[in-house]
């Protein structure tokens, strides 16, 4: 199945359909092994990820900096958005659980879009 068929089971499927094509065009898509990081709490979140497939961790870092997990994710599911459009640090910690297929779109691909075309 491609990007946009696995990733139109999320929000993206809210989307015009050419948008949505042309949303996911902008990623790349990346993969992990088991246990990777993919991205901390505290880092700066120039991307966001769609999961294409396997299974994720995402974590919750507390004032404390102690991860406490509070949500699995699998194929179809969107991560980093909340971070990635306020442009603050990231609150949560994604980790692998087991080998991961990712789409990452980056922050300067989703500004060229909006700039190409402001109807979104």
């Amino acid at each position: 199945m491609s990007a946009i068929g696995i990733l139109s089971k999320g929000w993206v499927g809210d989307l015009p359909v050419q948008l949505g094509r042309r949303f996911c065009a902008l990623g790349q898509q990346v993969s992990f092994g088991p246990g990777e990081i993919v991205y901390s709490a505290g880092e700066e979140a120039n991307s966001l990820y769609g999961c294409l497939g396997g299974t994720l961790r995402l974590s919750f870092a507390g004032e404390n900096g102690a991860l406490r997990f509070v949500h699995l994710m699998g194929p179809g599911m969107w991560t980093g958005d909340f971070a990635f459009l306020s442009n603050q640090p990231r609150a949560f910690e994604l980790r692998t659980s087991e080998a991961a297929r990712l789409l990452r779109i980056d922050r300067g691909a989703v500004l060229r879009l909006a700039h190409d075309h402001p109807e979104t």
